[in-house]
């Protein structure tokens, strides 16, 4: 159990944030297309680049799976947390009592779960 604090500190300690992340990628991205896709190195190719980058992230089908990525997991975890959803959680959770059967129930629920919607079976 300390091994594993210690690594949990070190990873909230130094590991950035998603977004962070993101934009880094994102900026090296840019920079790498600018100094290796043309010889001449003028800014309104570095503008081109950018229309480029603005075009490949609104693209409409990227636009439609994101959003419908987004709602699963919204609406996958509004289910979770609603009222009716409350007593067989609790129900079942009473049974995992050690690490193993913990596990255990956590897998079985999620295969269950999935057969009815994958996306379900990802909350």
């Amino acid at each position: 159990m300390r091994v594993t604090r210690i690594v949990e500190r070190l990873f909230q300690r130094y590991l950035p944030s998603p977004f962070i992340i993101a934009v880094l990628l994102t900026v090296l991205t840019l920079l790498l297309a600018f100094l290796f896709t043309n010889q001449k190195r003028d800014s309104s190719y570095f503008l081109d680049i950018l229309s480029f980058w603005e075009s490949g992230i609104w693209n409409e089908g990227l636009l439609v799976f994101a959003y419908q990525m987004m709602l699963i997991l919204v609406l996958g975890h509004v289910l979770v947390l609603s009222k009716p959803m409350r007593s067989p959680i609790l129900w079942l959770t009473q049974w995992a009592n050690t690490n193993t059967s913990a596990v255990v129930l956590v897998s079985t629920t999620t295969l269950l779960v999935s057969f009815f919607n994958w996306g379900l079976g990802l909350i």
